[in-house]
């Protein structure tokens, strides 16, 4: 079966005419759905690249510090960009409300973030045995929650 220029003209018409035509939910929902397909993709296309261009201890490395980092940014973060910040924006109408609210939990990210950091200084030694991961890493691990965080802050609001 032969696949026609005009074939494949014809579904991105008739996709770009059931678009225009849905809600804005609709319109959401589909840019959502391929924005987390493709990003899905791009890490099944990735991971054959790493494993063939990293050793297989660097891999290793790299794949541990993605996982702790996934899973210590909730602790960084408290998830405030997302859970709570999701649910109460929607809640509010006015616009003043929501810069304010949205300062508030900016500022509270950020405290909490700088209080996980301190005890994390003062405990460095006996944490980094047990994640397996250097100083270094640690820190890039709190610059990159906290920056995802406010990009998810801004995200959000938009």
């Amino acid at each position: 079966m032969k696949i026609r220029y005009s074939d494949i003209k014809k579904i991105i018409v008739d996709f770009s005419q059931y678009y225009q035509a849905a809600s804005e939910l609709w319109k959401a929902s589909i840019c959502y759905f391929l924005c987390s397909f493709l990003q899905k993709g791009i890490s099944v296309l990735t991971t054959p690249i790493f494993t063939r261009l990293l050793t297989t201890e660097e891999y290793g490395e790299y794949v541990l510090f993605t996982s702790w980092a996934d899973e210590l940014g909730i602790f960084i973060t408290f998830g405030l960009a997302t859970s709570v910040y999701q649910k109460k924006l929607v809640e509010i109408a006015e616009e003043k409300e929501r810069d304010i609210f949205t300062s508030s939990l900016i500022g509270l990210m950020m405290t909490l973030a700088v209080i996980s950091f301190i005890l994390y200084y003062i405990f460095h030694n006996p944490l980094n045995r047990w994640l397996n991961l250097s100083t270094d890493r640690i820190i890039a691990i709190y610059i990159s929650s906290v920056v995802s965080a406010g990009f998810g802050f801004w995200a959000m609001r938009q």
